[in-house]
């Protein structure tokens, strides 16, 4: 039986968007919380100009992950953003961490709703 998304860590393009953490060439901090407001995991976010570069543990070690960005238009107006997966480069949404791999996509990771 696959895994769920409720089951992996999600980066969500909309939420940094309107959160206005999309802003080029700045650096940030993004923390996963568990339930009783502990960190679950965390990591640094480098916003490039068509890119974004995380840095997060896995193990004793750090990881550097590259992850590119794309933007369709809107019908009235403005452009929407879209992380493109770094295993299939679909457009998409949202990004997963599971089973300490690398950020993916929800079709990469194996993942059901």
């Amino acid at each position: 039986m696959k895994r769920l998304v409720t089951e992996a860590l999600a980066l969500d393009i909309t939420v940094l968007a309107q959160g206005g953490w999309l802003i080029p060439f700045s650096a940030y901090d993004w923390v996963w919380w568990t339930q009783k407001r502990s960190i679950m995991k965390s990591m640094t976010i480098t916003v490039l100009q068509d890119a974004r570069q995380l840095v997060y543990p896995m193990g004793p070690q750090r990881i550097l992950q590259t992850i590119r960005l794309t933007s369709t238009s809107r019908p009235r107006g403005g452009k929407r953003p879209w992380f493109l997966c770094p295993a299939c480069q679909r457009r998409v949404g949202l990004l997963y961490y599971v089973n300490k791999q690398p950020f993916r996509c929800r079709i990469c990771c194996e993942l059901a709703y």
